[in-house]
């Protein structure tokens, strides 16, 4: 009998084939577990974000404003219009006050009337990111704006701010880690921003 060379014998031993295949399956179906349990996690985390800024606006109209601009507003003292006068984007120009956890800034052509009114309310700002955070607690204070924005609405002397601004809730865009599926080159990913609005009711904490 002719003897084989070790190297032969080797290159065509079968001897633990079974055991080199069962890993790689097994880590592929691991691979696939966790990625399938992450990208849950991340869609979880999607909702509570929305679920969030939906929660922190439906506060927000109903409470005083962060912006103390929109209830200080008079349109009858400040602007000498007659009561009953409505608003109107020709009677008062449009602006969008943004709000985040320490002061207040103005933009467009109204913040000229309204700008010497300018002022930031924290118990306010942080009524609204306490309801953000009913449902994301993971939202810090910087990572929150809240908007008021003059569309036309409202008239001088209206019971409340005459003023009544669409009012928007928004978290900047944060970022996702994935963990496990880092191994197949996915790691931090940017969620887009969140935001609700919706337009201004009583704005006072009181209900009055």
């Amino acid at each position: 009998m002719t003897r084989q060379a070790p190297w032969r014998r080797f290159a065509f031993d079968g001897g633990g084939a079974a055991i080199v295949e069962f890993t790689l399956v097994v880590m592929l179906l691991l691979g696939m577990t966790f990625g399938i349990i992450e990208l849950a996690v991340a869609m979880w985390t999607y909702n509570a974000a929305e679920a969030g800024t939906r929660n922190g606006v439906r506060l927000a109209v109903e409470s005083d404003p962060v912006a103390t601009a929109i209830t200080s507003y008079n349109a009858v003292s400040d602007s000498g219009l007659h009561p009953g006068t409505n608003l109107t984007l020709g009677v008062l120009p449009g602006f969008t006050v943004t709000c985040d956890d320490s002061s207040c800034a103005c933009t467009g052509d109204g913040c000229r009337i309204i700008g010497n009114k300018m002022g930031h309310d924290p118990d306010a700002f942080a009524a609204v990111l306490a309801a953000v955070r009913q449902f994301f607690p993971r939202a810090d204070a910087d990572d929150l704006f809240v908007d008021y924005t003059h569309v036309g609405l409202g008239f001088a002397g209206r019971p409340g701010p005459d003023i009544v601004p669409l009012v928007t809730v928004r978290l900047r865009p944060l970022p996702y880690d994935f963990m496990a599926m880092n191994a197949f080159g996915l790691g931090d990913v940017q969620m887009p921003p969140f935001l609700a609005t919706l337009p201004g009711e009583d704005l006072h904490s009181s209900g009055a």
